[in-house]
């Protein structure tokens, strides 16, 4: 199932620059690592060019209000100071005037925040001035006021902060400073919400305008946020006892406490599955079980084990933070991408996806870095492959794990295929290398890239975080043949030979492909089924800090 979070291109979205169209990942705090080795901020103060994202009104009304009322509005209403600078540049550049109102009174732009200002990821107690907002929301003639009454500068200004408001909590997300300090060094999505806001003002339609300004994966990960904050309010997950002894490994026919309040934890998590008073594993269960798996990254084996019972034994509480998480990294992603073919690779979930026009065409497993060794979180554009390559062992490793005095001993040298070359050891090309038969570079200061590997049983498994940092791909064949693909010359006999030629051979690629290597640990695929996955890294409980701290 692909994880995919790719839309047509959207003509309201501006990006810093085409390779930014795609990001999906975010990390906690990660520390810069070798090649293939061991190796609570304040939120700033919205910057001017938000203020531009409030666009004129089609028809609006030619009345304005006096500077000074802007001063004393934000002295009375300290919970939007930050966003002083913010109001200054906005209001000045238009001469004061409101943009809130028509000739009749507020116009449907108002009514359409405020009716949304409630779906803020914040607790209403925390939205400042909600209540004197609506208050002050009521139709003029409830109040017993004409329909063309004059405009009021408190509600005006109100509207506008609650409209800095939305930009930063549920637009933009963390201030870019603290997505940096939590190890996202991928450039942050750049949107020209003027454009966003004159289609709403032109259409009327808040959740289009919303639909254009944030991945469609933050859309389904936000339904699903719905769906466990009512689990968890509810209060009474049930918890599945872990198996033990001889029999940890369920199929069906087999019975067993277990089965019945699992049985029991499916039908609370809303899975398809009868509801039935025994501790049979029936033949009913065998495919809400395999969905089950699916969702949680296991193995599709129909086998009922202590991995999936950990996997459902989490309680919505944590389902609810890990879903707000993710919801945070998407925001700070492009709606839509603009690359004829792309390479994602999820950290937690240990894919390789690549993409063609915008849709997911192929995946593979990978293995990625222990957590001692984490994979960094970053973006590069794949330059060339490297056919039958050397691998040029990093200090580090002659360092800590051959060592200096065996790494220079003929008889090591011999038995590892190794030789010294220009004062770096390295290992020769061959079935044995420790890269494979191929690798993938797309140039960064981390000297993080995509390669072959001998190891191939590692791949079988559920969980893959084994490498230095590097990123080993399972069919490193199938991927030469997506990323040359455009030379026909590169036949799949002129890819083996290459790859096992013994003699290294690097290609300049004339289609330069962007590769992003990022970390969800929530997802939606195709269908937009949310998938979980387990915080490999233990990232996510930095992020629920920061957030937390953030006011989010």
């Amino acid at each position: 199932m692909a994880f995919t979070l790719l839309t047509l291109p959207c003509k309201f979205l501006l990006m810093r620059n085409a390779f930014v169209g795609v990001l999906f990942f975010a990390v906690a705090g990660i520390g810069l690592l070798n090649a293939c080795k061991s190796g609570k901020s304040r939120p700033t103060e919205i910057t001017p060019e938000i203020t531009d994202t409030i666009a004129m009104i089609t028809a609006p009304t030619n009345q304005r209000f006096d500077s000074m009322a802007l001063d004393n509005f934000i002295k009375l209403h300290p919970g939007f100071s930050r966003f002083k600078t913010a109001y200054n540049d906005f209001y000045s550049k238009r001469d004061y005037q409101y943009v809130w109102y028509h000739s009749k009174g507020l116009n449907e732009a108002a009514f359409g925040l405020t009716a949304n200002v409630a779906g803020f990821e914040m607790g209403a107690a925390e939205i400042p001035y909600k209540q004197l907002l609506d208050s002050l929301m009521v139709p003029q003639e409830a109040k017993g006021l004409t329909m063309v009454d004059s405009p009021q500068v408190e509600a005006e200004l109100l509207l506008t902060g609650m409209y800095f408001l939305y930009v930063e909590k549920v637009l933009k997300g963390v201030d870019e400073s603290v997505s940096k300090k939590l190890g996202w060094m991928i450039p942050r999505k750049q949107v020209s919400m003027t454009a966003l806001l004159d289609s709403f003002l032109n259409a009327k339609d808040f959740d289009t305008f919303e639909k254009n300004a944030l991945n469609k994966q933050y859309f389904h990960l936000r339904d699903e946020l719905k769906k466990y904050k009512r689990l968890q309010a509810a209060g009474n997950d049930v918890n599945i006892p872990s198996l033990s002894g001889s029999n940890t490994r369920l199929k069906s026919g087999d019975n067993a406490t277990s089965v019945g309040l699992l049985r029991k934890r499916l039908l609370q998590l809303g899975y398809t599955v009868a509801s039935k008073d025994t501790l049979l594993y029936t033949t009913d269960m065998i495919e809400p079980v395999n969905k089950a798996k699916s969702i949680y990254g296991l193995k599709e084996d129909s086998i009922i084990d202590n991995s999936l019972i950990a996997a459902l034994n989490v309680p919505a509480a944590e389902r609810v933070k890990q879903l707000i998480v993710n919801m945070e990294r998407f925001r700070w992603v492009p709606a839509q991408i603009e690359s004829n073919e792309l390479i994602v690779v999820n950290i937690p979930e240990f894919k390789l996806h690549y993409y063609k026009k915008g849709l997911p065409e192929w995946t593979c497993n990978v293995v990625v870095g222990t957590p001692v060794h984490e994979t960094v979180i970053f973006s590069g554009v794949m330059d060339y492959v490297v056919f039958s390559p050397y691998w040029y062992v990093p200090q580090s490793i002659i360092n800590n794990e051959i060592g200096v005095s065996r790494a220079k001993s003929a008889s090591y040298l011999r038995k590892k295929n190794m030789e010294w070359s220009g004062g770096s050891l390295r290992e020769k090309p061959g079935p044995g290398n420790s890269l494979g038969l191929v690798k993938f570079i797309f140039p960064n200061s981390n000297s993080i890239y995509l390669h072959d590997t001998p190891s191939r049983s590692l791949f079988d498994k559920d969980t893959r975080a084994f490498s230095h940092g590097c990123i080993r791909v399972q069919k490193p064949f199938d991927l030469a043949k997506k990323v040359l693909a455009y030379d026909t010359s590169w036949t799949d006999k002129r890819i083996k030979d290459a790859m096992n030629a013994g003699k290294e051979q690097k290609v300049v690629l004339e289609r330069k492909i962007p590769v992003y290597i990022g970390y969800f640990t929530a997802f939606a695929n195709e269908t937009g089924l949310v998938h979980f996955r387990k915080d490999v890294y233990n990232r996510d409980k930095q992020m629920v800090e920061t957030l937390m701290g953030s006011g989010k």
